[in-house]
């Protein structure tokens, strides 16, 4: 008698059947079409790229969390940190992305305007420090920053309050400046160099002689 196909397909009673396995979904790379955010990540232990996938929904997220902590003051690689990004995601997003740029200046002068607003908290009411005494703390004093209040004051006022430097020479007029030759210009910056690399390697300094060709040169050059 011959086994119908149906039978061949059927297993024999008692044995175990093995479920189906599912198939592996391909991971489709950024050049294949997939709608969803490839971000660089730091390099790994050998020095090879790291790209992780997010959908649109993780990279709207990634951003805000950015944006809300470069916006509270904090540096753009703590903020980085803060949305486990990498520098190089945000200067992509920036660059191809024009309304993220637009957020993201406006996030770092709302960030800079929260610094502005604690320097002046610390400038003008100041802050509290402990006072310890034999490793006891034994009360608090106010220190206010006068530096920082200074520095305040010439960033808004810097007509009245920066201070201006004037180079003159003696007697308040202008710097004289000898004129030298080439050659001797030559034998102090060598001289100098040679000082320079005396004081790193503790040798003694001794003037560098001029090459002839370049005494030459500068000779001739004065005579003309």
């Amino acid at each position: 008698m011959v086994a119908s196909s149906k039978d061949a397909d059927t297993p024999p009673e008692g044995d175990a059947v093995e479920p189906a396995k599912p198939k592996p979904k391909k991971l489709i790379g950024p050049r294949e079409g997939l709608k969803r955010d490839w971000s660089k990540v730091n390099r790994g232990a050998r020095g090879r790229n790291k790209y992780i996938r997010r959908t649109p929904v993780e990279t709207v997220q990634a951003k805000a969390a950015f944006l809300k902590a470069i916006g509270s003051g904090m540096s753009v690689t703590a903020s980085c940190e803060a949305a486990k990004l990498s520098s190089h995601t945000i200067s992509e997003w920036r660059e191809k992305d024009k309304a993220f740029d637009e957020a993201y200046k406006a996030a770092y002068e709302e960030g800079t305007d929260r610094l502005e607003d604690a320097a002046w908290q610390r400038a003008v009411h100041g802050t509290q420090d402990n006072v310890y005494q034999g490793g006891e703390l034994v009360g608090h004093r106010l220190i206010i920053s006068d530096n920082l209040m200074i520095r305040m004051l010439a960033a808004r006022r810097p007509a009245l309050y920066r201070q201006q430097f004037e180079h003159v020479g003696a007697a308040g007029g202008p710097i004289k400046v000898d004129d030298v030759t080439d050659l001797e210009l030559a034998r102090r910056i060598a001289f100098m160099l040679t000082k320079g690399t005396a004081a790193a390697g503790r040798i003694e300094a001794k003037p560098v002689p001029v090459p002839l060709a370049l005494a030459l040169e500068s000779s001739s050059s004065s005579t003309t």
